[in-house]
C-alpha cells in the first residue's frame, strides 16, 4: 500500500439528520469488492450496480462518530433510508464519479492521443 495518507471528506450530512465520513475509492476497492460480489452473465446490470454500491460503502469510514468495521460494508446499508443511500451516492458520484464534464476530458483526452499516435510497425523488418 502507498505511503500517501487517505484523505478523509466528511462530516456528511444525511437527509435523515445521520453523519458519515468518507473516503475515494482506490483500484483495490474495486477487485475486493469484485472477489466479493459475483456477477452472472444473465445479471450483468444489477450485479454491476450492485459492485459500485458496495465500493461506496466500502469508502464509508464511520456513521454518526463510529468508525465502521471495514468488514461487513456489504450490508452497510441495509437499515439506512433509502433517501439517505441515494443522497450519499449523489454526493460521491459528483466527487468521484464519472462526470459530464469528465466524461468530456476524456473523450478530449482520447482524441488527442487517437490523433499522434505513431506506429512502430515494421520499424525493426528486415524486408521493408
Amino acid at each position: 500500500m502507498s505511503n500517501q495518507a487517505t484523505k478523509v471528506y466528511g462530516p456528511l450530512t444525511l437527509p435523515s439528520g445521520k453523519t458519515i465520513t468518507f473516503r475515494k475509492p482506490k483500484g483495490l476497492d474495486r477487485a475486493n469488492v469484485l472477489d466479493l460480489v459475483p456477477i452472472p452473465d444473465d445479471r450483468l446490470v444489477g450485479g454491476t450496480l450492485k459492485v459500485e454500491e458496495a465500493i461506496r460503502a466500502k469508502c464509508v469510514l464511520s456513521v454518526d462518530g463510529k468508525p465502521t468495521d471495514g468488514t461487513n460494508f456489504i450490508n452497510l446499508f441495509n437499515d439506512w433510508d433509502d433517501e439517505d443511500v441515494q443522497f450519499y451516492a449523489a454526493v460521491y458520484t459528483e466527487m468521484f464519479g464519472m462526470t459530464e464534464e469528465k466524461r468530456d476530458k476524456a473523450k478530449e483526452a482520447a482524441r488527442f492521443l487517437l490523433n499522434n499516435s505513431t506506429s512502430t510497425a515494421g520499424s525493426n523488418s528486415k524486408g521493408e
